[in-house]
């Protein structure tokens, strides 16, 4: 008996059609491509310096996700 395929609605990068993957925390989260590089930062509430922080030095997002600050969804 063959099984049937179940299709996961998986997020794909725009740039290089990878899979997305999501860390947050709280009212913060972070869509990470880790073949191209690309994120985004979505947010509810205003976290202007964190955003600044990984706008400067993106390297500092796997360091975040290692000291559990983030977390994934």
């Amino acid at each position: 008996m063959y099984r049937k395929r179940v299709s996961r609605d998986i997020e794909k990068c725009n740039a290089c059609k990878s899979k997305i993957y999501k860390y947050g925390r709280k009212d913060f989260e972070i869509e990470l491509c880790y073949k191209c590089g690309k994120f985004t930062c979505n947010s509810n509430v205003s976290l202007g310096d964190l955003t600044f922080i990984i706008a400067e030095d993106p390297m500092i997002i796997p360091y975040l996700i290692k000291m559990e600050y983030l977390k994934p969804i």
